[in-house]
Protein backbone atom coordinates (compact mmCIF):
# COMPACT_ATOMS: atom_id res chain seq x y z
CA UNK A 1 0.00 0.00 0.00
CA UNK A 2 1.52 3.21 -0.99
CA UNK A 3 2.69 5.94 1.69
CA UNK A 4 -0.54 8.36 1.99
CA UNK A 5 -3.19 6.23 0.75
CA UNK A 6 -5.31 6.72 3.22
CA UNK A 7 -5.33 10.18 3.43
CA UNK A 8 -5.61 10.34 -0.18
CA UNK A 9 -8.36 8.45 -0.33
CA UNK A 10 -10.48 10.48 2.86
CA UNK A 11 -9.45 13.56 0.88
CA UNK A 12 -11.62 12.18 -2.07
CA UNK A 13 -14.46 13.23 -0.21
CA UNK A 14 -16.65 15.84 0.19
CA UNK A 15 -19.80 16.21 2.00
CA UNK A 16 -21.75 14.78 -0.99
CA UNK A 17 -19.63 12.10 -1.70
CA UNK A 18 -20.92 8.73 -0.92
CA UNK A 19 -18.40 6.50 -2.59
CA UNK A 20 -14.72 7.34 -3.89
CA UNK A 21 -13.41 4.73 -6.67
CA UNK A 22 -9.35 4.78 -6.25
CA UNK A 23 -6.76 4.77 -9.31
CA UNK A 24 -5.57 0.82 -9.27
CA UNK A 25 -3.11 -1.48 -10.78
CA UNK A 26 -2.30 -4.61 -11.41
CA UNK A 27 1.53 -6.01 -11.29
CA UNK A 28 3.09 -5.83 -14.82
CA UNK A 29 6.38 -7.13 -14.09
CA UNK A 30 6.09 -9.97 -15.60
CA UNK A 31 7.24 -10.18 -19.09
CA UNK A 32 4.65 -12.48 -21.02
CA UNK A 33 2.53 -11.07 -23.85
CA UNK A 34 -0.58 -12.04 -21.64
CA UNK A 35 0.45 -10.10 -18.70
CA UNK A 36 1.50 -6.96 -21.21
CA UNK A 37 -2.46 -7.62 -22.43
CA UNK A 38 -3.69 -7.58 -19.10
CA UNK A 39 -1.93 -4.41 -18.42
CA UNK A 40 -3.36 -2.39 -21.24
CA UNK A 41 -6.61 -3.68 -20.93
CA UNK A 42 -6.91 -2.73 -16.84
CA UNK A 43 -5.59 1.05 -18.19
CA UNK A 44 -8.06 1.13 -20.44
CA UNK A 45 -10.90 -0.07 -17.55
CA UNK A 46 -9.52 2.54 -15.14
CA UNK A 47 -9.30 5.28 -17.62
CA UNK A 48 -13.18 4.37 -18.61
CA UNK A 49 -14.03 4.53 -14.77
CA UNK A 50 -12.30 7.81 -14.74
CA UNK A 51 -14.08 9.34 -17.27
CA UNK A 52 -17.38 8.37 -16.83
CA UNK A 53 -17.31 9.09 -13.17
CA UNK A 54 -15.88 12.47 -14.36
CA UNK A 55 -19.36 13.22 -15.58
CA UNK A 56 -20.94 12.08 -11.82
CA UNK A 57 -22.29 8.86 -13.25
CA UNK A 58 -21.61 5.04 -11.55
CA UNK A 59 -20.39 2.89 -13.84
CA UNK A 60 -17.59 0.37 -11.66
CA UNK A 61 -14.82 0.23 -9.56
CA UNK A 62 -12.29 -2.06 -8.78
CA UNK A 63 -12.64 -3.46 -5.63
CA UNK A 64 -9.13 -2.89 -4.48
CA UNK A 65 -9.22 0.88 -4.28
CA UNK A 66 -12.79 1.54 -2.95
CA UNK A 67 -14.12 3.95 -0.06
CA UNK A 68 -17.58 4.89 0.96
CA UNK A 69 -19.54 6.39 3.85
CA UNK A 70 -21.07 4.07 5.90
CA UNK A 71 -24.62 6.01 5.51
CA UNK A 72 -24.69 5.48 1.86
CA UNK A 73 -23.30 1.59 2.14
CA UNK A 74 -26.45 0.95 4.84
CA UNK A 75 -28.75 3.01 1.93
CA UNK A 76 -28.19 0.58 -0.17
CA UNK A 77 -28.18 -2.54 2.09
CA UNK A 78 -24.74 -3.08 2.14
CA UNK A 79 -23.75 -6.21 -0.20
CA UNK A 80 -26.96 -7.57 0.55
CA UNK A 81 -28.93 -7.91 -2.69
CA UNK A 82 -25.90 -9.36 -4.41
CA UNK A 83 -24.95 -11.30 -1.50
CA UNK A 84 -25.93 -14.57 -4.02
CA UNK A 85 -23.76 -14.09 -6.58
CA UNK A 86 -20.04 -15.23 -7.40
CA UNK A 87 -18.58 -11.57 -7.98
CA UNK A 88 -20.10 -8.35 -9.44
CA UNK A 89 -19.97 -7.25 -5.64
CA UNK A 90 -17.99 -4.10 -6.27
CA UNK A 91 -19.79 -3.02 -9.58
CA UNK A 92 -22.93 -2.93 -7.59
CA UNK A 93 -21.68 -0.94 -5.24
CA UNK A 94 -20.50 2.00 -7.23
CA UNK A 95 -23.66 2.04 -8.84
CA UNK A 96 -26.18 1.33 -6.19
CA UNK A 97 -25.00 4.53 -4.14
CA UNK A 98 -24.11 6.67 -6.82
CA UNK A 99 -27.51 6.91 -7.77
CA UNK A 100 -28.37 8.60 -4.54
CA UNK A 101 -25.14 9.69 -3.75
CA UNK A 102 -22.08 11.92 -5.55
CA UNK A 103 -19.36 9.71 -6.72
CA UNK A 104 -15.80 11.39 -7.06
CA UNK A 105 -12.65 9.04 -9.09
CA UNK A 106 -9.17 9.15 -7.24
CA UNK A 107 -6.08 9.06 -9.66
CA UNK A 108 -3.92 9.49 -6.27
CA UNK A 109 -2.26 6.01 -5.40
Amino acid sequence: VPTGWIRSMVDAFDDDTGIVVGRSKIDTRKSSFLHFYQGIDFLGIMAANAGVIGWGLGWSGSGQNIAYRRKAFEHVNGFHPVAQKRSGDDMYLVQSISKDFGIKFNADP
